[in-house]
């Protein structure tokens, strides 16, 4: 038996600057285990730093203590931390890691069990390397790569590893692609195994095969620890878990220190369960279930309504969060007529933030689908406001829109070779890179375009793809900008594409695409009204085709500029928000169907959404803007067109969750009843009928 580790002194004091949740935490006994169930901005890093330390004063060996955290930067800052409290070497000597770093040190010592042979030098393969694997394996199987993405099936197949499902585990799937998968999956694994290599899912996956075919390697492992602790516990799946399992024998060998928070637990989609906490609580069965409530970043009105929506959620162990704040703001709640004047209004509002000398990154616009970022990133374009779209792209940078895209602009000018690459190869149309090779050849030898060069050709699928892109300008004359961007998306088969083959990305696709097609309407709603830029700068001046897609280059590369700088407005989804904090934050979209998120038939997730919206409302550190739409169009059909309903509540109406919160707590709420003209704010009417100003000069050059 390992000797203990000689007791640190009491400076500085562990126990300064904790409240008494805090400090109980810290304290628990070394006998016990743990479950600390840490609400948003409640100071759980602290906590489990100060654990961590408090540990060692009492004696632990560091090297017998193992800390889990998710990501690295959790882990670098907690380590960073803990170093202050206890000193560079008894921190060096501490287990500290993410689920894969520490489950690849078990690789490396144990990895020759399931015959890695070299496993003490095991570097494991990035995604990039693990997707150009699979392709060339789906090369082997002759896949058609321009259909079936490397990329899409490499994440089904780490989806099915975070469920612990090796390949001959995997049940057969309904949906073609996804069988396909099924199939790669085993030849995947074999060319790894030939190569010693090991994927990001592996790292999890293959040392809970080691545990379960090795017991005497999961109890060495035990023997070798005192204390297991482990951040943000909401948010493990299957596997997690059951590594967990093992490395402490289910707690009968390790005792176990938990922090995480039910009421944030909204990686459903990715295998992580709301019932964790409780879970571990039922089978642990910890000598102590600690709440930390007293929130230290949210005013007291923007955490009572939190409180009061997150109490409708049945599934949860239940907390209420409080501070000691009392400069209190309500909450602002607003409706606009449609998608466009929220947008304008919120940008406009954030202007005014930064005029009253908010700094940018202060300011925080969340929202839950991605499509909705394009309407904010015109109207802050116009304004002249710096923003980024944090951990994605820009609207106009997607992969599905630039598709899209690529079809107008030949309609535009046939003659952009760009263009027409892009065009032909999405969807696949049997034109292959030989004969595009050929082409560009003979381009150059005639100086002339790829439209050109291929309109001489009489048979194969050249003239097909070229008779789709004159059916489409021909669209264009007749019926016009909105018609040909509809025939674009839905005619060309990109929308059934997307839907098809881009797997869990899937949905979200076809949500951009719908959004171009309204994007669409609402410019050439402006220009015909002359509410875009004064002086064109487009191909085509006058022509509005020409001068949308000038818009859309303009707009994407405004955006594009900003990726590295600080100071900007950040635009990002709900799920990206988590763990972040802002001193202003506007909350859009809020309307059922779009949050919470519902099927056609009004179905969906409804505590887990709710979940969301909590998350989304303790972002906000001084104000919280909520806004949703009377309208939102889908191809051009208002929401309140084809409205669903289910138990007697309107879909696509004000979102359930804005309901939830109590009506003292809001700013002058709007009601929803009565006509919608009687219902907008003065100055959207005034919008339809004035151009949008473009900020101040300096804003702008």
């Amino acid at each position: 038996m390992s000797e203990p580790y000689p007791r640190q002194s009491a400076t500085p004091d562990l126990l300064d600057g904790l409240n008494h949740p805090q400090a109980e935490a810290v304290c628990l006994p070394l006998d016990t285990h743990g479950a600390i169930l840490a609400g948003a901005g409640t100071g759980k890093t602290r906590v489990l730093v100060h654990r961590v330390a408090w540990l060692v004063q009492q004696g632990v060996q560091p090297s017998r203590i193992l800390a889990v955290t998710f990501t690295n930067k959790a882990s670098k800052e907690m380590r960073e931390r803990v170093t202050s409290l206890i000193g560079d070497e008894a921190a060096k000597a501490l287990r500290l890691g993410t689920f894969h770093s520490i489950g690849l040190r078990i690789l490396r010592r144990y990895g020759a069990v399931i015959g890695l042979h070299n496993a003490a030098r095991l570097a494991p393969m990035d995604q990039d390397e693990s997707v150009a694997l699979l392709r060339r394996v789906m090369k082997e199987k002759q896949c058609d790569l321009t259909i079936e993405k490397p990329k899409d099936h490499y994440q089904l197949l780490q989806s099915w590893k975070d469920q612990g499902l090796t390949p001959e585990k995997v049940p057969p799937q309904n949906n073609a692609s996804d069988e396909l998968t099924r199939h790669l999956y085993a030849r995947y694994e074999s060319e790894k195994q030939r190569s010693q290599a090991v994927d990001f899912g592996d790292l999890i996956l293959m040392p809970n095969i080691i545990f379960a075919a090795r017991p005497d390697i999961a109890e060495k492992v035990q023997r070798g620890l005192s204390q297991v602790l482990v951040d943000e516990f909401q948010d493990t799946n299957a596997e997690q878990n059951r590594f967990i399992g093992f490395v402490t024998g289910n707690g009968g060998a390790v005792k176990t220190f938990v922090v995480g928070d039910d009421d944030q637990s909204i990686y459903g989609w990715r295998g992580a369960e709301a019932s964790i906490m409780q879970r571990f609580i039922d089978r642990y069965q910890p000598n102590h279930l600690v709440r930390l409530e007293e929130n230290y970043r949210g005013n007291p009105v923007v955490l009572e309504a939190a409180n009061a929506v997150i109490a409708n959620n049945k599934a949860r162990i239940g907390k209420n969060l409080w501070t000691r704040r009392v400069d209190a703001h309500p909450v602002s709640l607003r409706m606009y007529g449609d998608g466009d004047d929220e947008a304008d209004a919120v940008a406009e509002e954030i202007a005014d933030r930064l005029e009253h000398k908010v700094p940018a990154q202060e300011i925080a616009v969340l929202y839950r689908k991605n499509m909705l970022s394009r309407g904010l990133e015109r109207a802050l374009v116009q304004l002249g406001v710096p923003y980024r779209v944090y951990g994605g792209l820009t609207f106009y940078q997607r992969k599905e829109i630039k598709d899209a895209l690529a079809y107008l602009r030949l309609v535009a000018n046939p003659h952009d070779d760009g263009a027409f690459r892009r065009a032909v190869g999405t969807p696949r149309r049997g034109v292959g890179d030989k004969k595009l090779s050929q082409l560009t050849e003979q381009c150059r030898r005639n100086g002339s375009s790829l439209w050109t060069e291929a309109s001489l050709e009489g048979k194969g699928k050249l003239p097909t793809f070229l008779e789709d892109v004159t059916r489409l300008a021909a669209v264009y004359r007749k019926e016009g900008l909105g018609a040909v961007t509809r025939a674009a998306v839905v005619k060309t088969g990109l929308l059934d594409f997307y839907i098809e083959t881009a797997k869990e990305r899937g949905e979200e696709c076809a949500e951009n695409l719908n959004e171009l097609v309204r994007a669409v309407d609402v410019f050439h709603h402006r220009f015909r009204t002359g509410q875009t830029a004064v002086a064109s700068v487009a191909a085509q001046p006058g022509d509005v085709l020409s001068e949308f897609l000038t818009e859309a280059v303009l707009e994407s590369d405004a955006g594009g500029k900003n990726t590295n700088r600080s100071d900007v407005v950040s635009l990002m989804t709900v799920h990206k928000a988590k763990g972040l904090e802002f001193g202003y934050v506007f909350v859009i979209g809020l309307e059922d169907g779009e949050f919470p998120k519902l099927s056609s038939n009004g179905r969906g997730n409804i505590e887990e959404e709710r979940r969301l919206f909590y998350v989304a409302l303790t972002r906000s550190k001084h104000a919280l803007y909520l806004s949703y739409a009377a309208n939102r169009q889908r191809f051009g059909m208002r929401d309140d067109e084809d409205a669903l309903e289910e138990d007697g509540e309107p879909l696509f109406g004000r979102s359930r969750f804005v309901s939830e919160i109590p009506q003292h707590l809001l700013l002058d709420p709007l009601q929803v009843e009565g006509n919608v003209s009687e219902r907008l704010p003065a100055h959207s009417a005034a919008r339809r009928l004035a151009p949008p100003t473009c900020g101040r000069s300096d804003d702008i050059w």
